[in-house]
């Protein structure tokens, strides 16, 4: 025993030979009751609905800035933050 359906076809394709597979398939479907599949419906489980914790933004992550060489530091021999500023 295989497919439910394809058992129906091959049993109406022997009564009518005169049909295309097509026609076949067609006429068959008008005669043919489904088999109720009550196995696979008693094992499905309902999915649980998770509780929301608020709004997440689902934005682009930001992951900083991206250096690009080396930084400038300004002059070397100290600045006006140490001391020997010039032009005070």
């Amino acid at each position: 025993m295989g497919n439910p359906w394809f058992d129906h076809l091959s049993e109406f394709r022997k009564a009518h030979p005169n049909l295309s597979m097509k026609e076949a398939m067609r006429a068959a479907k008008r005669t043919y009751t489904k088999v109720a599949s009550t196995v696979t419906k008693s094992l499905k489980k309902s999915r649980k609905q998770r509780k929301s914790r608020g709004k997440k933004s689902r934005g682009k992550k930001s992951r900083g800035k991206k250096s690009r060489g080396k930084k400038s530091r300004g002059k070397k021999g100290g600045g006006c933050n140490t001391g020997t500023c010039s032009l005070a």
